[in-house]
């Protein structure tokens, strides 16, 4: 038997978060994951109340509009001042392990410019970002998209004729240029994932060839776009040395999956979590609980996971951050939705049928729990059913 202070069930941002801050605390803490968690098809921004959830339209001043939240959405439970230290927190920790974020003045949220062009509405960027609002010029005489030639995650064309349309860049130049790395062909690059360009990124020719190439098409009047191939432990520390060798303006945007800018994250806080003295179970997954009742109240007695069989992990604490149907924190079946580990109440509609809209490229009804509304399924609380302590976790929280 195995026996932990916190377990926490989730590898993704608030799983993370949660066992940094509980190991850091001084308590025995294990991080249970089943795989390399939704970081790493992440945007590698931070989000906080980007859209209003009942009218959809992008909040520019999130704290403020907390206070209009209605009672039970999770913002609004924990408060503007504990949200904002956990971002301050956050911030600290990640820049720890050579991770830079900004932000606008006036704790406002800001655009950022997606893969495909579009924008969204942001709280805080890495670094190599431009930060976009409605009022201030940003002053760039064009926007080059440069995009690499084979790369199949990113599309400089579409990016470009998107970007064209935005009100930010109105008559503005926006030009798609295409890099062409050295022996692209024959080095088996073509139609490579990021993480592929970020390991050959390191061999001098092809950086040398990335480098000089973008001198070629851009000036440092332009805001160069740029999708991110640079590595995880050391992506900006390269995006800097570009930089400084350019004197270009970049502008980082996330790929398809995998996401180097996500990728950065989740490394960072791997590091501080074993840095911290965690226990990482990685690769592992939780199948079961036992749980007993004392006295009215549900306690758990252990847990139960996939390598371990029947050898069962203890603690006093256990923290559920296992997302939503993507990372199978909830299940769905043929007539139901459950959550797997607890057997926590689940709120859906009762008939399959009603699951989904009559639209078919709207947000599914059963995906709005965690997305849209960004709040959880219902499940009995802390104080009347679970004992040791049970927290509910949603990396699209933060």
């Amino acid at each position: 038997m195995l026996t932990f202070d916190t377990i926490v069930i989730g590898g993704g941002l608030a799983g993370y978060c949660a066992a940094i801050k509980s190991a850091q605390s001084g308590r025995k803490t294990a991080l249970i994951s089943q795989g390399e968690g939704s970081l790493h098809f992440a945007s590698g921004s931070i989000d906080v109340l980007a859209n209003d959830p009942k009218t959809q339209a992008p909040v520019r001043y999130p704290f403020e509009a907390i206070a209009q939240l209605a009672k039970a959405h999770p913002y609004r439970k924990v408060g503007v001042e504990s949200t904002r230290d956990a971002l301050d927190w956050f911030r600290q920790l990640v820049h720890a392990q050579g991770i830079h974020f900004h932000q606008l003045d006036a704790f406002q949220n800001h655009w950022r410019i997606t893969p495909f062009g579009t924008l969204k509405a942001t709280w805080m960027s890495q670094v190599f970002s431009v930060l976009l609002d409605d009022t201030t010029p940003h002053g760039f005489e064009r926007v080059i998209v440069a995009g690499i030639d084979g790369f199949r995650d990113f599309q400089a064309d579409v990016a470009a004729e998107n970007i064209a349309q935005l009100e930010q860049f109105k008559g503005i130049p926006v030009k798609p240029v295409s890099i062409v790395l050295p022996d692209n062909q024959s080095d088996g690059m073509r139609a490579k994932r990021a993480i592929d360009y970020a390991r050959a990124l390191r061999d001098p020719l092809l950086y040398n060839a990335l480098r000089d190439q973008l001198l070629r098409y851009a000036t440092p009047r332009d805001l160069v776009i740029l999708p991110c191939v640079f590595g995880n432990g050391d992506g900006q520390d390269y995006m800097a040395r570009l930089q400084k060798e350019t004197q270009l303006n970049f502008h980082e945007v996330p790929t398809m999956p995998p996401s180097l800018l996500g990728i950065r994250i989740s490394d960072a806080l791997h590091r501080a979590f074993t840095q911290a003295g965690g226990t990482l179970l990685k690769g592992d997954s939780v199948i079961s609980a036992n749980m007993e009742k004392h006295d009215s109240v549900w306690r758990v007695a252990g847990i139960h996971t996939q390598k371990m069989g029947d050898f069962p992990q203890k603690a006093s604490e256990f923290v559920l951050a296992s997302g939503s149907f993507f990372s199978r924190g909830l299940i769905s079946t043929s007539d139901r939705i459950f959550e797997p580990v607890f057997g926590l109440d689940v709120t859906a509609p009762n008939h399959r049928d009603n699951w989904y809209s009559a639209k078919f490229l709207d947000a599914h009804l059963h995906q709005q729990w965690c997305s849209d509304q960004r709040q959880p399924p219902a499940f009995h609380s802390r104080s009347n059913c679970l004992q040791p302590s049970l927290y509910w976790g949603c990396a699209g929280w933060i």
